[in-house]
């Protein structure tokens, strides 16, 4: 329709990225976007013969009926702002090409429209509406001043009595009016702070199960003022038709509760990762040493930064300790759970025979063994690390487990800072530039670590024990990066690594004369690699995707039959 967007000096669409957005996909007419696309359809609407535009009209409501089962629309009723007459249009088709509803929130760069009233209407006409805790808001604009107490002469008469599309002379007086415009400006903001603490940027299962109650009463409270002044079911008004559909959408958004995962501007602390526990139907496990306000009910998660199944030098929370951390919360939690009638946060105690047990470990203990001895002595360590990992897998079916998922552990030659800060003297690299070294100790480490399974499973007759190659997997992602959308896998996201500076993720130099920080990448779903250690969250769910079907794993299970 001619609308001027924004080009790069490629001749291309100059694309940006708004917050809460994964990909740069957003065309822009600088800063004024939206006011050069509405230039752009006025004209084209203004300049079409068979088009009436009317202007000045606040939609009320759908025009509807049931056909048996089905709701049909056969129109909708407006209000003409300007002559404050209740317009009904009829039609055939009924689309609703609706604004946002940013005025749900105290801080928006959406217009002052904004106050999602198409949305509502659809609501309440019973369309599907979804998505709505992903609803646009901006934290770091400036604050809305809100309406103008006094009404001004286009809003004298604002609220009016109507019947059918009969406009019948106003009866509730100037100062009644006023009372309610006044009240109704005090109730928007009361309900966009509650929007603001309860539904803003971080968010919880406890902070939005307290704003669905917050909202509800605020809006109870409003409607019996409402009543109280005289106002009647049968009353429409601009600044109450507004108001009622910003407590419409405000509570469409706070049915963010469905959504166990982050996704975008939608955070919750309770399931900070994207949901890629679809595939199971179920919610991320908690961390067992955040215990303050957690859901054991679905399991826990064991697991440490830099831990290793022999006790290393980077954590203390080696293998055998977390084995033992497991035995106490079970212990505890069992006990818990019989002497409480409040137990939905603790898991059955019937359930952890039934649990699924995963293992992803060993990876530190062979970095360990490059670090510290030759390559020739790395792989005598590994009879030992094994019968370590045995014994823990033989304590844990002392207590009951008797599903286990072992991973094994992944190509180490090719994270980019293992193989430059840990060199192997023989420095024969493959076609992926991967350390050959460090992969050679790892497919033996692989090797008998498949035999250490298949040793349990004789010992264990009652397991059921699936091994995972994790290295086939994420080696095939080093291997076609490009045709699979990434970067190239040497390039990571988050830290420096140069011939004189070397920086993990998130720290700083000490040169006051040339002082730097290793800060993250703008766009690290390109990337293999997060930090030149651990895979990014793009790579893992590209990983998580191709390990669910079992196709990796022996048996050949998938992971949603690998329980009992």
């Amino acid at each position: 329709m001619g609308a001027m967007f924004d080009h790069g000096e490629d001749g291309n669409l100059h694309l940006a990225r708004e917050g809460g957005h994964s990909h740069h996909r957003i065309v822009h007419a600088a800063d004024m976007t939206g006011r050069e696309i509405e230039r752009a359809l006025l004209e084209a609407v203004v300049n079409d013969p068979n088009i009436s535009m009317f202007e000045h009209h606040f939609a009320i409501d759908l025009l509807t009926s049931q056909d048996g089962p089905d709701t049909v629309c056969h129109g909708v009723d407006t209000m003409n702002t300007e002559t404050q007459e209740v317009i009904r249009f009829i039609s055939k088709v009924t689309l609703l090409a609706s604004g946002g509803a940013g005025h749900i929130y105290p801080s928006t760069t959406n217009p002052p429209v904004a106050t999602g009233d198409g949305i509502a209407m659809a609501h309440r006409a019973q369309a599907v509406v979804s998505n709505m805790e992903f609803v646009q808001f901006h934290p770091t604009a400036l604050a809305d001043e809100g309406l103008p107490v006094k009404p001004n002469k286009a809003r004298e008469n604002a609220f009016l009595i109507t019947e059918a599309v009969r406009v019948v002379p106003n009866s509730l007086g100037s100062d009644v009016i006023d009372n309610i415009l006044k009240t109704t400006v005090k109730v928007r903001k009361e309900l966009q702070s509650i929007m603001w603490k309860y539904v803003g940027i971080v968010r919880s299962t406890t902070r939005l199960e307290t704003a669905v109650g917050k909202i509800s009463e605020l809006e109870s409270q409003w409607e019996k003022h409402l009543f109280e002044q005289g106002w009647e079911q049968t009353m429409v008004g601009l600044e109450a038709g507004e108001m009622r559909n910003l407590f419409c959408c405000a509570k469409l958004v706070s049915s963010a509760l469905a959504r166990h995962e982050s996704r975008g501007l939608h955070y919750t602390i309770d399931f900070p990762h994207v949901e890629e526990t679809e595939y199971l139907g179920l919610p991320y496990v908690s961390a067992y040493l955040d215990s303050i306000g957690t859901k054991f009910a679905h399991g826990a998660n064991f697991a440490s930064a830099g831990s290793s199944i022999r006790l290393g030098p980077r954590s203390p929370f080696f293998l055998a300790l977390q084995v033992s951390q497991f035995i106490q919360f079970k212990a505890r939690t069992t006990q818990l759970y019989k002497n409480s009638s409040n137990n939905g946060s603790l898991p059955n105690p019937k359930d952890f025979r039934k649990a699924l047990y995963t293992f992803d470990i060993g990876q530190n203990d062979i970095i360990f063994g490059f670090m510290n001895t030759t390559e020739n002595q790395v792989p005598v360590t590994f009879p030992d690390i094994l019968s370590q990992f045995s014994q823990a897998v033989l304590r844990l079916y002392g207590e009951g487990a008797r599903a286990f998922l072992v991973h094994n552990v992944g190509p180490i030659g090719c994270l980019p800072f293992g193989a430059a800060m840990f060199p192997p003297k023989n420095a024969t690299l493959d076609k992926n530039r991967c350390a050959v070294a460090q992969n050679d100790a790892v497919h033996e480490f692989n090797r008998q670590l498949k035999d250490t399974v298949v040793q349990l499973k004789k010992q264990l007759p009652q397991a059921a024990i699936t091994y995972v190659d994790v290295y086939k997997v994420k080696f095939s992602l080093i291997d076609d990066a490009r045709n699979q959308g990434f970067e190239d896998p040497w390039n990571f996201c988050c830290g420096i690594l140069e011939p004189k500076l070397v920086l993990f993720c998130g720290t700083k130099s000490e040169d006051k004369n040339n002082s730097r920080t290793a800060t993250a990448c703008p766009d690290p779903q390109k990337h293999i690699s997060w930090d030149g250690v651990h895979f990014s969250e793009a790579a893992n769910q590209w990983v998580v995707k191709r390990l669910f079907d079992g196709s990796a794993s022996d048996p050949s299970v998938p992971l949603n039959q690998a329980c009992p």
